[in-house]
């Protein structure tokens, strides 16, 4: 007996990903499929709560395969210069092809490495992605090497299970505050915390 199993939140990145990139029409974001109308309306809800004005770097921790918080923000903030990290190689270079396909590629540099490791001074905002594991320990590197008052913006699963195995809200410490936090949304199962470095 074959189960079908459910796929993940990744697989139906990749999935759409895979989509967007074999079409030869200008699709909009609408035409795109119900998963990722869904991520830019999550999106969106974190862009109604926050204003990205006065950014000019923003450094994106686990864009995955098809970045859409990355496009999205673009979209609405052109002017800002977003660094993107994921350690899974496959997704980034999934990631630039739908870069590419944006005509965004002169804004976004897509990086190979862990949250864990990399060098967050400089930016303005940092954004970590629900499915960025150890969120304890990129939390830990943001506190490091990040500058007072920057702000942090945490994607956080609602319900820790095997999908969603972490959260980084309960790890952190006097390094942050928490500024606010958005309602949860059950179709991803998380919510932004908005923390500032302090």
């Amino acid at each position: 007996m074959i189960l079908n199993k459910m796929p993940t939140i990744k697989d139906e990145e990749y999935n759409a990903a895979r989509d967007f990139l074999s079409r030869t029409d200008e699709s909009g974001i609408n035409e795109l499929g119900l998963f990722i109308v869904q991520a830019y309306q999550r999106v969106d809800e974190m862009l109604e709560l926050k204003d990205f004005t006065t950014c000019k770097r923003l450094i994106m921790v686990g864009c995955g395969p098809f970045p859409m918080t990355v496009i999205h923000v673009l979209k609405r903030y052109p002017s800002i210069i977003i660094e993107a990290i994921d350690i899974d190689k496959e997704a980034l270079v999934m990631a630039k092809k739908v870069v590419k396909k944006f005509s965004l590629q002169h804004k976004v540099q897509l990086v190979h490495s862990s949250g864990v490791d990399y060098n967050y001074a400089g930016a303005d905002i940092i954004y970590i992605a629900n499915l960025v594991s150890p969120k304890a320990k990129v939390l830990k590197r943001v506190a490091k090497s990040s500058q007072l008052k920057t702000l942090v913006i945490l994607r956080d699963p609602v319900q820790v299970n095997q999908k969603y195995p972490e959260n980084g809200i309960t790890s952190i410490d006097n390094d942050f505050v928490i500024e606010g936090e958005s309602k949860a949304n059950e179709r991803f199962n998380s919510k932004d915390f908005f923390l500032r470095r302090i």
